[in-house]
């Protein structure tokens, strides 16, 4: 099931969604359709560079902006997490159909009953409603985002950490050309 899940955890929305439309990126139409939360440990947000020295279970740090506010207690109250973007879809716009490696968290920010996500191993589509709740997603099954409306959509979506690995773990021997 794509959607597993939602915290008990209620937050206000409308305090969440008054500080997510104040951000210049909400209502610019021509900005990026990500804009992030937060930030790696060693400020690479990458973990897919030569160098990088974080891991998939290394907790992100909240950037300065969102400390103390509507958005950062909403993440405060999860604990250790990855890596957390605002997700802006406009109107018919969609993701593309994928998996992750990791579970999402998502907290709809602003959102109509025509923005859905669509479960492609059930054939299903699902709204996240704005309620204030995260809910736990498997995206390990191929799904997308897709928005229906004329309005633009706004998620927020949680890198769930993986857990550290334990046990011999995985060896890649690669044979030199010749």
């Amino acid at each position: 099931m794509l959607i597993k899940e939602h915290l008990n955890t209620q937050f206000n929305i409308s305090a969440i969604q008054k500080q997510v439309l104040n951000l210049p990126w909400a209502t610019d139409p021509n900005s990026e359709w990500a804009l992030a939360v937060n930030h790696s440990p060693d400020n690479t947000d990458n973990m897919f560079h030569s160098g990088a020295n974080i891991n998939v279970n290394d907790p992100f740090v909240l950037n300065d902006e969102f400390i103390g506010t509507p958005v950062g207690e909403a993440l405060e109250v999860l604990g250790p997490i990855g890596s957390a973007h605002f997700r802006k879809l406009q109107k018919g716009e969609c993701y593309g159909a994928h998996t992750d490696v990791d579970n999402r968290l998502h907290l709809a920010v602003v959102t109509t009953p025509h923005a859905k996500l669509v479960n492609f191993e059930s054939n299903t589509m699902h709204h996240v409603p704005a309620d204030g709740r995260w809910y736990m997603m498997d995206t390990s099954i191929p799904h997308d985002g897709i928005n229906f409306s004329f309005e633009p959509r706004i998620h927020l979506h949680v890198n769930v950490l993986l857990p550290v690995a334990s046990g011999p773990g995985a060896y890649l021997d690669i044979d030199p050309l010749e």
